[in-house]
């Protein structure tokens, strides 16, 4: 991510004799506009923010590039780009100049243009004769005229219209550009099953395709729009099925996956190949077999055979959506490599070999292929995500541009409609809500609970060592905050940061000092009176689970290295980690000082004062539960498709009990009051959406 723009700088500075209106990425000199792409921006405007100091390289990417891994060489394309803007000269610089070893430095005079502007006029009613002073005025009339034109040209604001119009949530969609229509999954409240619809964007006339209290997902039109394939969730599994498409809808639709198929394994359709031959599966290994992530298969649909086409051995979930070219040239590949780290890959189908493999600095959730007759353009595809994230590639040039103008809340493109014209997905920020809700373990008539009113959404709800406080995370389409408030409503905000950016796994330290989280997978320390964050990990590591002691001196979390996960200890006061234990995923220490330990395995035990361990349960996959221990009772999350469950266990008697927490969605995240009584979750809301049509300038 590049460093966002703060609202309250100054709209224009003056380096040397260029303009640069830092909000719209422009470098103005004698009236011509040089416009600069976000990261170079940030580059500048942080050279900017330090006149004259000299900015290592540690300190660009920790700033500019948020910690990301980056080569020299991807600076050095940075900086080459900011010196052509400006006109400068590397070998005899005028703006900025490079420090060998050390880093780069802004030379170049700085002002703002306001306060040049003002000085302007002051000097020219006092000291010059009157037809001076007019030509003056005339002057800057007219300059003001061509600056507020040159904004208004470079207004990014993308013109959207509607497509669909419906009262609730329109999700998953593609389009089918032969008979003009859509086809997308749609429900009308939050506990309602996902059905899918379709419009005739000619007739402007609406269906429904499903009925039943099945979860349809993902349903794609094949080349020739004949056919529809999608996906089915339900008790029993996901399933995979291809139906004959006319304006009646749905025709015989025909089963693709068995039932059963061994190790409980799923897989689900991502999308047709461009001959509307075949079709391309992320298969999902079943959690039982471990040491294995997803993989891109390819059902022939003629001679009903499978193929593996990808092959990924990595710590994350590994290769997730697959998308052929237009012409069938290219199948582009998104590959979770690690936690929210995600590589592209292209592959040539024809010469079988990977052409591009790259990282990309987001979590992309849409492929599209760009039709490129009509395009300026030289881009090939575009990536997008449900955080709002637009750039294009191209593979030439291995060349990732944003957008400009893209910010959350306008996200998901799944067609290219012309000339940076899109289908996308709308859809209102406030999708989530923090509740307190009673235990559902412990019967109660009657019961109150907090209930968080916000037109954000709000996440991580967590208590602090009474309960007396809850602290979480707010965010819309400009900011996201970390923010508490007390048992009297007082509500603080406490720290700010991009709302692209994803924080979670919130922990207050006993003494309320401090809070240790993740963000943007690096665990950090936040000091809650000064008000400052502190990283102990770097976006290298692959870590999970940062828990305090019972002290509030320590931190204890896992990193996977060497194929295993490693317990780490992290002191506060000396600043320093330790390696605790191989094959630990977490330490949990309770309030009376009971010591829970979780392995690689998932196998839960409760330490003893001899050092000891006794076996209490397998919790299930680690990745999709979460689970905390109240007095003598054990509390943890099962996910059974889009249904949550929280179960209790007694640890002493070792009775087991199961209620439903969540209903079609992918929730599982709760905390318990120290009292046991109620809890804090996090409930998704149905937010507003649409479909809509996108026009970039």
């Amino acid at each position: 991510m590049t460093k966002c723009i703060s609202d309250n700088m100054p709209n224009k500075s003056k380096i040397g004799n260029k303009i640069i209106n830092w909000q719209s990425s422009l470098i103005i000199d004698d009236n011509i506009n040089t416009k600069l792409e976000p990261l170079p921006l940030a580059f500048l405007k942080y050279l900017y923010d330090h006149p004259g100091q000299i900015m290592s390289r540690a300190q660009l990417i920790e700033t500019v590039w948020h910690n990301r891994q980056v080569t020299d060489d991807a600076i050095r394309r940075v900086v080459k780009k900011v010196r052509s803007a400006l006109g400068d000269d590397a070998k005899s610089p005028r703006y900025i100049k490079t420090y060998p070893m050390q880093g780069y430095a802004l030379i170049a005079p700085i002002s703002e243009v306001e306060n040049i502007t003002e000085k302007i006029i002051s000097k020219s009613l006092f000291k010059k004769p009157q037809f001076v002073i007019v030509s003056v005025l005339i002057l800057l009339t007219f300059s003001l005229m061509n600056w507020e034109t040159a904004i208004s040209e470079t207004d990014f604001t993308p013109k959207i219209e509607k497509l669909t119009h419906l009262s609730g949530s329109e999700i998953v969609a593609d389009f089918c550009e032969k008979n003009n229509t859509l086809l997308f999954t749609y429900r009308t409240n939050n506990d309602a099953p996902f059905s899918l619809y379709s419009k005739n964007l000619t007739t402007q006339i609406t269906q429904r395709l499903s009925f039943n209290d099945d979860n349809f997902y993902g349903a794609f039109f094949s080349p020739d729009c004949s056919q529809v394939a999608f996906n089915i969730s339900n008790e029993s599994g996901v399933f995979n099925y291809i139906s004959k498409y006319t304006e009646q809808g749905l025709i015989a639709p025909q089963i693709i996956s068995k039932e059963k198929k061994e190790h409980q394994d799923e897989q689900l359709i991502t999308s047709w190949s461009s001959d509307g031959k075949k079709l391309y599966f992320e298969f999902n290994p079943s959690p039982k077999v471990t040491g294995t992530s997803s993989v891109i298969t390819r059902y022939n649909t003629e001679i009903k055979d499978w193929q593996q086409i990808t092959f990924s051995h990595t710590k994350g979930m590994g290769d997730y959506l697959a998308k052929e070219s237009l012409n069938g040239q290219y199948l582009a590949v998104l590959r979770n490599t690690a936690q929210r780290r995600v590589s592209l890959l292209i592959l040539d189908l024809q010469a079988k070999e990977i052409v591009v493999e790259r990282h990309v600095p987001f979590f992309p959730s849409g492929i599209v292929w760009l039709k490129n007759e009509d395009e300026d353009e030289s881009f090939d595809l575009v990536l997008s995500s449900f955080k709002g994230d637009f750039y294009y590639y191209n593979i030439l040039t291995d060349s990732l541009q944003q957008q400009v103008g893209s910010k959350p809340g306008v996200n998901d493109a799944f067609y290219h409609c012309g000339n940076k014209c899109f289908y996308m997905r709308q859809h209102e920020m406030n999708y989530s809500d923090i509740k307190e809700v009673p235990n559902p373990f412990i019967k109660k008539e009657y019961a109150t609970g907090m209930h968080l009113e916000s037109d954000n959404a709000d996440f991580n709800p967590v208590y602090n060592h009474d309960g007396s406080t809850v602290y979480f995370t707010s965010k819309d389409d400009v900011a996201a905050k970390l923010m508490r408030i007390t048992a009297m409503g007082d509500i603080e905000t406490l720290y700010q940061f991009n709302p692209r950016h994803v924080l979670h796994s919130l922990q207050i330290s006993q003494n309320e000092l401090f809070i240790t989280g993740i963000k943007e997978d690096r665990i950090f320390v936040f000091d809650i009176k000064l008000k400052s964050i502190k990283f102990i990990t770097t976006q290298q590591e692959q870590v999970f689970s940062p828990l305090w002691d019972a002290q509030s001196q320590n931190i204890y979390f896992s990193r996977f290295e060497r194929n295993t996960f490693i317990l780490q200890k992290f002191n506060l006061v000396n600043g320093t980690t330790h390696k605790i234990e191989e094959g630990l995923f977490s330490r949990y220490e309770t309030q009376g000082l009971d010591v829970y330990l979780l392995d690689a395995e998932h196998k839960l035990y409760k330490q003893q004062q001899d050092g000891t361990r006794e076996f209490i349960i397998t919790l299930g996959d680690r990745f999709s539960q979460h689970w905390q221990i109240v007095d003598n009772d054990l509390y943890f999350t099962v996910n059974n498709k889009l249904d949550t469950y929280i179960h209790r266990v007694n640890l002493k008697s070792g009775e087991t009990q199961k209620k439903l927490l969540f209903k079609n969605t992918w929730n599982f995240e709760f905390m318990l009051h120290p009292n046991g009584q109620k809890m804090l979750i996090t409930q998704s809301l149905l937010a507003k959406s649409d479909l809509v049509k996108v026009q970039w300038k």
